[in-house]
C-alpha cells in the first residue's frame, strides 16, 4: 500500500525476502505489481534458489523490483551470492 500511495513521480527500488515463490502463488502477483522484477532473468536460468538450498522447501523467495519514474524505463542485472551455510556469508 505504501508503494502505491507514493505514485510514479519518483523512481523506487523495492527489495527483500517476500517468502513467496514466483510461480503459482497469488502473493507473487502482488509483489510483481510493485515494479519490474529484476530477478526474473536470473530465476529463469534454472533451478536456482534464494533460501538455504538444504531446506525441504528451498526456492526463490527474495526479489529486487524497480519502478522507474513515469515516462522512464528500468533494467538491471542480479548476481546471486551462494551461502555456504546458514547466514554464511549473509
Amino acid at each position: 500500500r505504501w508503494v502505491h500511495e507514493h505514485g510514479v513521480a519518483e523512481p523506487m527500488v523495492i527489495a527483500g525476502d517476500f517468502n513467496t515463490p514466483a510461480e503459482g502463488d497469488d502473493l507473487y502477483a502482488e509483489v510483481a505489481a510493485l515494479g519490474s522484477d529484476l530477478t526474473a532473468a536470473e530465476r529463469a536460468r534454472g533451478s536456482r534458489v534464494t533460501n538455504f538450498p538444504l531446506q525441504a522447501e528451498a526456492g526463490w523467495i527474495d526479489y529486487v523490483l524497480a519502478r522507474p519514474a513515469a515516462g522512464n524505463t528500468v533494467r538491471g542485472d542480479v548476481r546471486l551470492v551462494e551461502n555456504v551455510g546458514v547466514d554464511d556469508p549473509y
